[in-house]
């Protein structure tokens, strides 16, 4: 193809994050890079694939879309695959497009492989698109900065009830900017978003559930210091280089040790130091030993809230219990709304591209 064989060097890098944009540096190299992904205008990527970019940055998904779709577009080609943070696509159900990506490609290609942990589904997918692979290993990846302070907070048996109490207590007395909670589900991030605002903490929100504008404004406005506190699923807790993030709390502990790494890894970075706060159920103290046993030079640390502190803020929260639920559901009226409108929009825009066809 007359495209492909034009524009070199030409690499492919697949993302699982569907908001990073505009990630690549070329500031002097003349390479002109373009970004593919759901949630942006389909008719303005297709345009710019045809203006024959040298560095296409694109999510699985609409990278398959765009080379089903456009006759005149192939990656028979290329001359570097990138696969950026591969078990995590993996684990997002992203395996079979990944297959499908590597068959698309031309056999003749440079391929790089990036991935926080090797598992085996990472070893099948280096069979199937590496030739003679060179592993390259940066450091373990359980092993968290040294400058970072670690602490934990003990939930007895019975306490349960207490975290969101504690998390409110944290960043309304002590951390009060320049700090991510971590939670684990999409209802507990809206929540807690929706009890710390009803607190007067400037926060935001960011989960699978939110749209793209919706999450890159979320994280613009916590770069800026517009927010103070943004409650997140994992979606933040990698591939996002997050400048300034001086805290970071653990509502829960996550599932595994690697995802605790990434958690925390999003304060102490570049040489900076920062402070993690994880609260710790009778059920997680499995996984704390596992911290424990790996830590080698940072900072460990039990850290005591005062009782009669966690009861006057579980008070505070039962009392907002009312209006906590009624903004949660008008919140799940206005993005009912906005699901609606969006399938009239597109439900007009192929009436009317339909009229022209037709025409």
């Amino acid at each position: 193809m007359e495209y492909a064989v034009k524009i070199v060097p030409i690499a492919i890098e697949i993302l699982p994050i569907e908001f990073r944009v505009n990630i690549v540096k070329t500031s002097g190299t003349g390479r002109r890079p373009h970004c593919k992904k759901g949630g942006l205008d389909v008719k303005k990527q297709e345009i710019s694939v045809l203006e024959k970019p040298d560095i296409l940055i694109a999510t699985p998904g609409r990278l398959i879309d765009l080379v089903k779709k456009i006759s005149e577009f192939t990656l028979k080609k290329i001359e570097v695959l990138v696969l950026d943070e591969a078990d995590r696509m993996l684990e997002e159900a992203f395996a079979d497009q990944m297959k499908e990506l590597i068959h698309m490609c031309g056999k003749k290609r440079q391929t790089m492989l990036f991935s926080a942990t090797m598992t085996e589904e990472i070893e099948d997918l280096i069979k199937m698109s590496l030739d003679k692979p060179v592993k390259l290993f940066i450091n373990d990846n359980t092993v968290v900065a040294s400058n970072l302070s670690q602490e934990f907070i003990r939930i007895r048996e019975g306490q349960e009830d207490n975290r969101e109490a504690i998390v409110a207590a944290l960043v309304t007395r002590n951390f009060i900017t320049h700090t991510i909670v971590f939670v684990p589900t999409k209802k507990e991030c809206r929540r807690l978003h929706i009890i710390l605002g009803l607190l007067g903490v400037k926060g935001g929100q960011l989960h699978g559930n939110m749209n793209q504008t919706q999450r890159v404004m979320a994280l613009n406005d916590f770069k800026t210091g517009k927010i103070d506190v943004l409650v997140s699923t994992d979606l933040a807790s990698r591939g996002l280089d997050i400048e300034g993030v001086t805290t970071v709390i653990n509502l829960r502990m996550p599932k595994d040790i690697k995802i605790y790494v990434h958690r925390v890894g999003r304060t102490a970075r570049a040489g900076k130091s920062g402070r993690s706060i994880s609260l710790v159920g009778e059920d997680e103290r499995k996984l704390l030993k596992s911290i424990i046993k790996s830590n080698k030079d940072g900072s460990l640390k039990q850290r005591n809230i005062s009782s009669v502190v966690i009861e006057a803020y579980k008070k505070r929260i039962y009392s907002l219990e009312g209006s906590v639920k009624r903004i949660d559901e008008m919140e799940k009226a206005e993005k009912e709304i906005e699901e609606a409108s969006k399938k009239v929009k597109e439900s007009e825009k192929k009436m009317t591209e339909g009229e022209v066809l037709s025409d």
